[in-house]
């Protein structure tokens, strides 16, 4: 049997109770629109990030297991990557949240565009 999720907004009733928090707050309230609940949507990303952060501590033992080499342990590697990147979509879809990840993403890119550092 599994054991009970330690996500707080596992709940239908606990995700709504934090967006109907979160749409009182004007930093919020002023990134929704028509077609779009920006309180909803922070509410969605948050309980999902919890979930892939326990299925990441969940991966990460079978990723260190030192029996495993080659081609198996490249396929837990993409299972590991897998998970990194749903947690990414989550942590980019709300607006809110893109805007303050925003100089950090910037840093990334001029990261990636500079020349490797060459070897010692």
């Amino acid at each position: 049997m599994n054991a009970p999720s330690e996500n707080p907004l596992a709940s239908g009733e606990a995700m709504k109770a934090l967006a109907e928090r979160l749409e009182r707050c004007p930093q919020i309230a002023k990134l929704t629109d028509e077609v779009h609940s920006e309180a909803w949507t922070i509410a969605h990303s948050l309980s999902d990030l919890a979930d892939s952060s326990e299925a990441f501590r969940k991966l990460l033992p079978r990723l260190v297991d030192e029996s495993i080499e080659g081609d198996e342990l490249v396929q837990r590697l993409i299972e590991v990557v897998n998970e990194l990147q749903h947690m990414l979509y989550h942590l980019e879809d709300p607006r809110f949240f893109r805007q303050l990840l925003g100089p950090l993403r910037e840093d990334w890119e001029k990261a990636r565009a500079a020349p490797p550092p060459t070897a010692r």
